[in-house]
């Protein structure tokens, strides 16, 4: 009855205005997922508990990522051969779906060899989000911990592959901590900024994206961190 009651004055506030259904979906978001009825068609798959409002109202996250991990692990991203140029090159066999579906590998001179994501633009995420100074520390944010240098939440870290032996374990290595990051940017960074209508992610998209997960780019509620990041970039020349 509690739980019931909590659903529905959240609903309540909601449908009154009272309540930003963008910030209270966010946990849907950050997977890249969209929150609807599941009385509509989702080309992915419903979960549960992403969500703010009634039961049948879950996060549809679309797409076969498990799929594409070969992929993006490789510092590339999956697309249609017959539709996309690829600044690099292409390889087949690390892509879910039909064999135009292939994996584009490109991009010099960026942080991990994720093209439009430098050094310097990794450098002011860390800066942001307290940098040596939270090397092993977690922080309350947003519901959930927050750790280490980049400020990582478990569901971040899941989806950089896991890279070391645990999340807190990583949160307390800045190396750990980079190829975390540097995985999850590779990973939506490039996806994000096709969403938003761009051929190349920059380093506003990947910002937004490590504020606001997958879709970041393109949500409002990121705008204000990527305000702090351009400051930041501005001051060391340029990201």
């Amino acid at each position: 009855m509690r739980g019931f009651l909590v659903i529905s004055l959240s609903v309540a506030l909601v449908c009154l205005g009272w309540l930003d259904v963008t910030t209270a979906d966010q946990k849907c978001h950050q997977r890249g997922g969209t929150c609807q009825y599941t009385s509509n068609s989702c080309s992915g798959a419903y979960w549960k508990g992403y969500c703010n409002g009634a039961s049948n109202r879950r996060c549809c996250i679309r797409g076969s990522v498990s799929g594409d991990s070969s992929c993006i692990k490789k510092g590339g991203h999956c697309m249609d051969d017959r539709t996309n140029s690829c600044d690099g090159n292409y390889e087949s066999g690390h892509c879910s779906g039909n064999s135009h579906r292939r994996c584009c590998i490109g991009g010099g001179g960026s942080s991990g060899g994720t093209t439009g994501f430098s050094d310097a633009c990794l450098n002011c995420i860390c800066e942001i989000e307290g940098c040596e100074n939270n090397v092993g520390k977690c922080n309350w944010d947003v519901n959930s911990d927050s750790c280490g240098p980049f400020q990582i939440k478990d569901v971040y870290y899941i989806d950089c592959y896991k890279p070391g032996t645990s999340w807190r374990s990583c949160a307390k290595e800045m190396a750990c901590s980079k190829t975390c990051v540097r995985a999850y940017m590779r990973r939506y960074g490039p996806s994000c900024a096709r969403k938003a209508g761009r051929s190349q992610a920059t380093c506003q998209d990947y910002a937004r994206v490590h504020n606001g997960g997958p879709s970041g780019c393109i949500r409002s509620y990121t705008l204000g961190y990527w305000k702090r990041i351009s400051a930041c970039c501005d001051r060391v020349g340029g990201c």
